[in-house]
């Protein structure tokens, strides 16, 4: 019996979609992309931090900075808070002293861009190490995927961190590097001491964790000897560079002392510091993931469910490995010292994960299909892309973006003032430390120490009770202060005092000046006209009621002191539309469009004064503008703003899908001549159904006083109630 040859298949090889994608699997369940992928995320990594200005998350980094001007400027490792006013001659052992002598170099020669190179090296350089660890696991028959999962998330689990320059990024590279070299590269154990001996000068408080890393295989070295466990190259050799870590620790300022440096902190710091309180049941529990991003606290899951998983099935198996079960359980120790040690508890819980995910192994393919299992690791590769991706904003101010920061009164007190104590929240202290030390000084910043418990709670206290406000005032002279725009309750116990001024602000703080003690500044500047937490308020600072040119007035002068900063450009803007002076607003418009391209208020209200000074076209661009970085608040408006001009350019379509993505007459008081072109639009758009309670409610709320509005509505509601179909034709062609 013959059979017939196999038909010929249409298409040319090149074409066939399966032949494709078996191909494309065959690839994905080969290992040889792997080593691509791992560089490629780590380049990604390299490029994305290059690509973040310096921002706002705490000010910590700029007393690191002040701390190393002060370094290069005396020829010591400063020791006391000279900054402060508050008990500047105690002393503390600051165990980070390396760490801020080369961040102010770098801040010195290259300015902010320096620092973002910085950062972004020691973040590459932690991962990079980190990635060396779980590589190191790797066998034949290792499927690889599993280590790349493990990768991409500490990518995005140190991502969660990596945006602050400060010194724990130095240790984050520690960590891993002494875990890779007693794990993977026992023979150059005699690297460790010179690298403790320049971690504990540039982060001394992350010595514990070093010699937990170091105790731990030093202790798994001893108990395999005893046990009769050879592993290649630890021997004594070995031991003893373990050990030589402890006289390199004490190669540094402060010697011995250092050594008490983690356990010496305010009892109460928990209750005053996010990052050191406790972690939640919740924080525990909780995985989240949107459009395929996961964030650090998710990742930080993962790994946390990875790592108790991977120690149950090691001790099941038989085969534990002493120093990563004590690493991990020494990780699981700093995690009830707060949260800002899931970091730490991920670098010690790294060699338990890395082995676990090396003991996945790659099972044979049927044919050439990717199977589910790979499928999903596969997907979750792309979690990092996806995640810090969208961080990426290219609009932000670069190399250094002050949002949030009190840039313009600093500005302002350096060129206005001479010596006095500046009274602020310790919040911000990092930053005006830098900016104002050694002429003016503040009260304190967030080192803790040499700051402890009872400092914290009279500056905490001052800021919400005028009785401890009056109490602090009282032990010491103070000349200035500032209040955070969020600080109200301070603001009015400034106020009761009677004994300061407010002379200027920012878009984050209003500075005060004493009366007495600085009477020319406050003649020169005080605030007389304005209200500087609510700049569109008619009254002052005292309540008393002021002219809209006065006003105006101290506006223009501030701004001409503070360069353009966000709210006096967009108080003078607005002011002037609502007074209707036009062409007199568009000057400040377009100052504000040009400084504050990311506000989008620029745009709003530039739109505004193109769309009532008959520019429709410029209007509906500069009100597309804001879309992208407008928040969810500001869009009804701008839709409404958009569907009013298309509403006069007769593009009614364009007009109803506007207003009916930014009106409701529900929850919203909205314009009833916005409401009357919306109607008129639906009624084009061929929706009378919507027209009808459009032209319904206008009759209801709308005054009696406006008659011709009220004419308008009423007689295209009998249209539409007499004949949808005619009314839509009726008024059609009253535009034709």
């Amino acid at each position: 019996m013959h059979t017939a040859p196999a038909p010929r298949p249409f298409l040319p090889p090149w074409l066939r979609w399966h032949d494709w994608l078996t191909a494309i699997g065959h690839w994905l369940n080969g290992s040889r992309w792997e080593g691509g992928y791992a560089v490629m995320l780590l380049a990604f990594v390299l490029i994305y931090q290059l690509a973040s200005p310096i921002v706002l998350g705490d000010t910590d980094m700029w007393y690191h900075l002040n701390g190393g001007r002060y370094f290069w400027e005396h020829g010591e490792v400063p020791t006391s808070p000279f900054f402060s006013f508050n008990e500047p001659e105690r002393t503390w052992v600051n165990y980070y002293w390396g760490f801020q002598a080369v961040v102010f170099k770098v801040h010195e020669v290259t300015g902010y861009q320096g620092l973002v190179i910085l950062r972004a090296l020691l973040v590459v350089a932690g991962l990079a190490m980190i990635w060396r660890v779980i590589a190191g696991f790797r066998q034949p028959e290792t499927a690889g995927l599993a280590l790349l999962v493990l990768l991409a998330l500490y990518v995005v689990l140190v991502d969660g961190r990596a945006h602050q320059l400060r010194p724990h990024l130095v240790s984050y590279f520690f960590i891993p590097f002494f875990i890779y070299m007693l794990e993977h590269r026992p023979r150059l154990v005699w690297s460790l001491p010179p690298a403790m001996a320049i971690w504990v000068n540039l982060h001394g408080v992350e010595w514990v964790v070093g010699a937990l890393v170091g105790g731990a295989y030093l202790l798994e070295l001893i108990l395999d000897r005893r046990r009769g466990i050879a592993r290649p190259y630890r021997d004594w050799r070995f031991a003893a560079g373990i050990v030589a870590c402890l006289p390199a620790l004490l190669l540094n300022p402060h010697g011995p002392a250092v050594l008490t440096a983690p356990f010496v902190h305010p009892a109460d710091l928990t209750q005053y510091v996010n990052e050191m309180q406790p972690l939640s049941w919740q924080a525990l529990s909780t995985f989240v993931t949107q459009s395929g991003q996961v964030g650090a606290q998710s990742a930080f899951v993962l790994l946390l469910v990875f790592s108790l998983y991977a120690a149950v099935t090691s001790l099941v198996a038989r085969r534990p490995r002493l120093s990563h079960l004590l690493l991990l359980a020494g990780g699981l120790l700093l995690l009830t010292r707060g949260t800002r040690f899931i970091w730490e508890w991920a670098l010690l819980a790294l060699p338990l994960l890395g082995a676990q995910a090396a003991a996945f192994r790659q099972r044979a393919q049927e044919g050439h299909a990717i199977s589910p299992g790979r499928a999903l690791g596969l997907a979750l590769l792309l979690v990092p892309f996806m995640t810090l991706g969208r961080q990426i904003e290219p609009s932000k101010p670069y190399p250094f973006d002050a949002d949030g920061l009190p840039v313009a009164t600093a500005a302002f007190l350096r060129s206005n003032a001479g010596q006095g104590n500046l009274l602020m929240s310790p919040s911000l202290g990092g930053y005006t430390q830098w900016v104002l030390s050694p002429k003016i000084r503040i009260f304190s910043d967030m080192e803790l120490p040499p700051f402890d418990d009872w400092d914290m709670f009279r500056i905490y206290a001052a800021n919400r009770s005028a009785e401890a406000f009056r109490r602090l005032l009282g032990e010491h002279p103070v000349d200035f202060i500032l209040v955070e725009l969020r600080s109200r309750p301070m603001a009015a116990f400034v106020k009761d005092s009677g004994e300061f001024a407010p002379v200027f602000f920012d878009d984050a703080a209003v500075l005060y000046a004493h009366r007495q003690r600085q009477a020319t500044l406050v003649a020169q500047h005080e605030l007389k006209s304005l209200n500087p937490f609510n700049l569109k308020d008619d009254k002052n600072h005292a309540g008393e009621k002021t002219p809209l040119a006065d006003r105006l007035s101290e506006l223009e002068r501030i701004e001409g002191l503070s360069g353009g900063g966000n709210r006096v450009l967009h108080a003078l803007t607005r002011l002037l539309v609502d007074a209707k002076r036009y062409p007199d607003a568009e000057k400040w418009a377009d100052r504000f469009v040009d400084t504050q391209p990311r506000d989008p208020n620029s745009h709003l209200l530039k739109g505004v004064i193109l769309e009532n000074t008959d520019r429709c076209p410029e209007a509906i661009a500069h009100f597309e503008r804001a879309f992208p970085v407008a928040g969810e608040d500001l869009r009804p408006a701008l839709h409404q703003h958009l569907g009013s001009c298309r509403y006069l350019m007769k593009d009614f379509s364009a007009a109803y899908a506007h207003f009916n993505a930014g009106v409701n007459i529900y929850l919203r008081d909205e314009a009833s001549e916005t409401l009357y072109q919306y109607a008129f639009s639906a009624v084009i758009a061929g929706d009378p159904a919507r027209a009808r309670m459009l032209l319904r409610a206008i009759l209801y709320q709308t005054p009696e006083k406006e008659e011709g509005l009220l004419k308008r509505a009423r007689g295209l509601l009998d249209e539409v109630d007499t004949d949808p179909s005619l009314a839509k034709s009726i008024v059609g062609s009253l535009f034709q």
